[in-house]
């Protein structure tokens, strides 16, 4: 009996291998990401869901909300000047994916909107070790709408219309994102999307959603009016 069973050992044995050896299905991997992330792990949960943003195979809502809770573990961590990299990361990886985009774009109007120039590079967030302070609210949002714009291209084929209505409403609130009250003038200036706008010189105060610039009047010519 033994000796009938010994061929079919090695194939047990490379089964046993292959099963332990195995990844766990996403779906298991973002539960315990999850897990890791509500138990305050913010390290492991993030190496693990970006694994996943950044898995082809990832998609839609889902993808969507991977990517937002990597981002919020590398917030959690201060190392906000990670984020910047993965994002564009992400969007490389997904570029047909309109709802990662959008949600790419979200995490550039509602984050840090302040950062260090250091060694040419800009740092968002708080740097140890100085560095040039700027602001980068316009070019973030500069950054947000070519995202939106690419996202608006792929979501006009979707049959989900509530969703797409909802990238509408954000590509709204991009456009008008720093442009509310007072700041409404600003929206007869034409934006241009083919270039990013350079970091602007900030105040060493915050203002608004992260760094502020100095503030800015409408423009008027010599006789005070204002220049249309």
């Amino acid at each position: 009996m033994l000796r009938g069973l010994l061929p079919l050992l090695p194939i047990a044995l490379g089964v046993s291998v292959y099963l332990v050896g195995a990844e766990p299905p996403p779906a298991d991997r973002r539960a315990q990401g999850e897990k890791l992330f509500n138990d305050g792990n913010y390290n492991e949960a993030y190496d693990l869901v970006r694994s996943l943003v950044l898995d082809p195979e990832s998609q839609g809502d889902t993808l969507a909300a991977d990517f937002s809770r990597a981002v919020a573990c590398l917030q959690n961590l201060q190392r906000s000047h990670e984020v910047d990299a993965f994002r564009e990361e992400a969007v490389a990886v997904h570029a047909g994916d309109w709802r990662l985009l959008a949600r790419a774009a979200d995490s550039l109007l509602y984050g840090e909107h302040y950062g260090f120039v250091v060694a040419g590079e800009f740092q968002r967030g708080n740097q140890r070790g100085g560095g040039e302070y700027v602001d980068s609210t316009q070019r973030d949002r500069v950054r947000a709408l070519q995202l939106l714009m690419q996202a608006r291209t792929l979501a006009d084929q979707d049959a989900d219309k509530p969703a797409v209505s909802q990238l509408y409403s954000q590509i709204v609130a991009a456009v008008s994102f720093g442009r509310e009250g007072s700041e409404a003038w600003r929206l007869q200036a034409l934006t241009d999307l083919a270039t990013l706008p350079d970091y602007d010189e900030a105040q060493h105060w915050r203002r608004g959603w992260g760094g502020g610039s100095a503030a800015k009047g409408a423009p008027v010519d010599a006789d005070g009016n204002p220049v249309l």
